[in-house]
């Protein structure tokens, strides 16, 4: 009898793992699907090919992540043999300037984007065709060159690890080979701060809408840009060094984010010329514009018209009295969307027109940046920077944050 039932549990066990293999040979079915892009209302081939990346988040087994490139617009792009989970679809390309003339009426050279995440792809979406709009935008000639957000650690007490985040900084370049303005240049981290972004009133669909707004200071052409120089807006001006070795010095930043509250007090007021304050959300309290060491949405932007502080809104349903200023996405030069980590994909705050996808140093006062990759340099040793707008693709992260990085000026 004892042994019947030895053979009788040996048994069972045998049919047990065998089921578990049936069910994760099932679990692990790839499954297929299909992407149509749309273009406006044109169909035919592009004289440059688009590069669609494509992202599997929490498929079953490891992070997979894959590109391709297409020429033509209309047809139904086949995926298969995918890793079933959730997705994330990110298109990229250029048009050349007979291109945008002939699907926007515009004579210029245009970049085109589409994005779409949380994009579901299982069993059950088998071969479902996933719709996806590119959006046009123009090539700016001012990008972000740096951005140092994090924050960094040093031992204030031996053995003690102390946060610190008053050298954030962040440089503006121009990309271009002409000379620009940039008097009233504005500079922005957008609402929300952190969290899956608010629903304003539809009708403000063309807006943004910045937490703080910084401007430089000018009547027109007081400050000029050279082509391949670069400016830097620190959080504080100071040589930071004085406070720890292991910290930056920014004492050769070109500004930096003074805040003058309206209680009359105010922080050190160093040499580094100052930003104007031109909106604020903050409490009177508080002694410097910190933006957020989980990464804010950043903007820069030239309005055509005079700024205006009361232009406000606020997301709908809000009880707070908080509000924000609106940005015109049309003035917008250059958006940089930086989350959290790479599961906080779901958090972007910008549209694929402005950024397609996003940037992350992945840890909160880690000492680390993120700079824009270099495109190329030209025959008089102009920089050429990458700029696709898609940080995911336009960036790389820096170990140690770097003034002018790559240049002599």
């Amino acid at each position: 009898m004892r042994n019947y039932l030895k053979y009788l549990f040996a048994a069972c066990c045998m049919l047990l793992i065998h089921s578990c293999a049936d069910n994760q040979e099932a679990a692990f079915k790839e499954v297929n699907t299909k992407i149509l892009l749309k273009l406006n209302n044109f169909t035919g081939d592009l004289e440059n090919p688009l590069s669609i990346k494509v992202t599997n988040h929490s498929g079953i087994g490891n992070e997979v992540s894959f590109t391709r490139e297409i020429s033509h617009i209309g047809d139904e792009i086949q995926l298969t043999n995918l890793i079933p989970g959730i997705y994330t679809f990110t298109i990229s390309g250029k048009l050349t300037p007979e291109e945008s003339q002939e699907i926007f009426g515009v004579n210029s050279e245009l970049l085109i984007k589409a994005n779409k995440t949380s994009v579901y792809v299982y069993d059950y979406t088998e071969n479902e065709s996933i719709e996806l709009n590119l959006e046009a935008s123009t090539v700016s000639s001012l990008v972000f060159k740096e951005i140092y957000y994090a924050g960094t650690k040093y031992e204030a007490v031996v053995g003690t690890k102390t946060n610190y985040f008053y050298e954030q900084f962040y440089e503006i370049y121009n990309n271009s080979d002409e000379v620009v303005f940039l008097d009233s240049l504005c500079i922005s981290n957008v609402y929300p701060t952190s969290g899956v972004p608010a629903e304003f009133d539809p009708s403000l669909s063309d807006y943004l809408f910045g937490m703080s707004v910084w401007m430089i200071p000018g009547t027109g052409e007081d400050v000029p840009l050279d082509p391949g120089k670069s400016i830097v807006i620190a959080l504080s001006g100071r040589n930071h060094k004085e406070v720890d070795e292991s910290l930056l010095d920014l004492s050769s930043a070109d500004y930096e984010a003074y805040v003058l509250k309206i209680d009359g007090s105010a922080p050190l007021d160093y040499p580094v010329p100052n930003m104007l304050s031109a909106f604020w959300t903050q409490s009177a309290s508080v002694r410097q514009w910190l933006t957020s060491v989980m990464g804010s949405g950043m903007v820069i932007y030239k309005l055509p018209y005079t700024f205006d502080e009361t232009d406000t809104a606020k997301p709908l349903n809000s009880t707070a009295a908080t509000v924000y200023v609106k940005i015109p996405k049309s003035a917008i030069l250059d958006a940089v969307d930086c989350l959290r980590d790479d599961t906080r994909y779901n958090e972007k705050r910008f549209p694929a027109s402005l950024d397609a996808g996003y940037a992350t140093v992945t840890e909160t006062y880690n000492g680390k940046s993120i700079s824009r990759k270099i495109l190329q340099t030209t025959a008089d040793g102009r920089i050429i920077f990458q700029d696709t707008n898609n940080s995911s693709e336009d960036f790389e992260v820096q170990d140690t944050p770097q003034l002018r990085r790559h240049l002599n000026n």
